[in-house]
């Protein structure tokens, strides 16, 4: 009998960390993606995608369109309480300028909607690492 696969939590930054890492093909690390995540009130995730061929220079305002987007796409199914990201790009661990606009669009979306802001994660042939408030300012 097979185990029952366990469903992450994406408010324990541990679990979250896991997700990314595991849930980002490996080829994609070295260009600009998003893996966008819609969790239920238990920060368990019910819908994601893979969002490929992402703009580098994208505006906050414009990644927040695609965030929107996809929130309503997944409520459709089922009440969407937050949002994590997983994003990949090509340079260094250090936070870019990509990882900000896609921080800002994520809070400014969460706020807007009333939903839960689990996180973004930059993922690298490293791993997955929580961005903060101060790696976005």
């Amino acid at each position: 009998m097979s185990k029952a696969r366990r469903i992450p939590t994406l408010s324990d930054p541990r679990e979250a960390e896991a997700h990314f890492t595991s849930a980002i093909d490996q080829s994609r690390l070295a260009t600009p993606t998003v893996l966008v995540v819609c969790c239920d009130d238990q920060a368990r995730p019910i819908h994601q995608w893979h969002v490929l061929g992402v703009d580098p220079d994208a505006t906050p305002s414009e990644c927040g369109c695609v965030l929107d987007d996809l929130v309503d796409r997944a409520e459709h199914e089922a009440p969407v309480a937050g949002l994590a990201l997983g994003l990949t790009r090509p340079g260094s661990e250090q936070v870019q300028p990509y990882d900000r606009t896609w921080f800002r669009a994520l809070y400014r979306i969460c706020h807007q909607r009333g939903l839960s802001p689990f996180g973004v994660y930059t993922v690298t042939r490293a791993g997955a690492r929580p961005l903060h408030i101060d790696d976005a300012a």
